[in-house]
């Protein structure tokens, strides 16, 4: 079906939006006091939200940025791909360590400053604990640990889990500054949403849709949405991988935005830098529970010197 012709032949089109969560994210962006400004010009941060279904992985709501002022605009939540940070951490690094190497949630990791051939990164402050087990890497967001996992999970290993959950790759993207975010292109905040699914469900992945079914002015169904689950995680990988990331709601870096909702919650947040590190480009944070999986970006479309985060705006 063209586009022409699908506007304008009597088409119905049946989504899976849900219209009051899609208001209260509206809402919810149009609040001024919850984003920073700090461009020069006074101009304030824009933000992407996604909100799936965590069983089937449906789009139930989708906000591609603050204003809606042009018809097919620019959609931030599907179509921007930017580095995620910390957030790709349980999908690159930690559910690939429990799944294939074994690793469970007191296993231990040495932080302490590493050079892997000439890649030297640091952790947030340049601070490092010594010997912490995983699930507190995963709580806290320890850099150092992360990468040193991927090097042993093994970068090939990890991008095939990863793909399998729909995380894009640009062929460049092969190095273990993966673990921390550094891609060369980066994800969309569906496609990170989506890959959060398996943790949610059991270890089931399905591609995120927004159509359910189209009918055509005969009430014909010319469209039907196929609901397909794959298995791509153990069921015991998934559990594990939630109850780390329960502890970056109940003590971690996610405790300050989300403990006083008072409701179980898994999240990780994610922030890349801009330049000398003085301020942020991009802040995230995905939460979920057994309902629903939301993912949240919040930065500047063209980052530069004028336009960045500020240093304590992070995920």
């Amino acid at each position: 079906i063209g586009y022409t012709e699908l506007m304008t032949g009597g088409y119905e089109i049946y989504t899976n939006l849900d219209p009051d969560l899609q208001q209260y994210l509206e809402n919810t962006a149009k609040d001024a006091s919850l984003f920073p400004q700090n461009a020069a010009d006074g101009s304030s941060c824009e933000c992407a939200m996604v909100v799936l279904s965590a069983d089937s992985g449906k789009i139930l709501t989708l906000l591609g940025g603050r204003e809606h002022t042009t018809r097919l605009a620019f959609n931030r939540a599907t179509s921007m791909r930017r580095q995620p940070g910390s957030a790709i951490k349980p999908v690159l690094v930690y559910a690939p360590a429990l799944e294939y190497l074994g690793y469970d949630t007191t296993s231990t990791l040495m932080d302490e400053p590493a050079d892997f051939s000439g890649y030297t990164p640091r952790n947030s402050g340049n601070s490092y604990r010594g010997w912490v087990s995983l699930r507190d890497c995963v709580a806290y967001s320890v850099n150092i640990p992360a990468v040193k996992l991927l090097q042993e999970v093994g970068v090939g290993r990890a991008k095939s889990y990863a793909s399998a959950v729909g995380i894009p790759f640009d062929e460049r993207d092969d190095s273990l500054s993966l673990a921390l975010g550094g891609f060369t292109t980066g994800v969309s905040p569906l496609e990170l949403a989506a890959a959060y699914q398996p943790f949610a469900s059991g270890g089931y992945y399905a591609a995120p849709a927004s159509v359910s079914k189209i009918l055509d002015r005969d009430q014909n169904v010319v469209y039907q949405a196929r609901e397909e689950k794959n298995a791509v995680l153990s069921s015991q990988s998934a559990y594990l991988m939630s109850s780390m990331l329960e502890s970056t709601v109940q003590y971690g870096t996610a405790h300050s935005a989300l403990s006083e909702l008072q409701m179980e919650l898994s999240a990780k947040t994610g922030t890349s830098t801009y330049d000398d590190a003085s301020n942020n480009k991009d802040a995230w944070v995905v939460a979920y529970n057994s309902e629903y999986i939301v993912c949240c970006w919040m930065g500047f479309d063209k980052t530069d010197s004028a336009h960045s985060l500020p240093k304590g705006v992070t995920g």
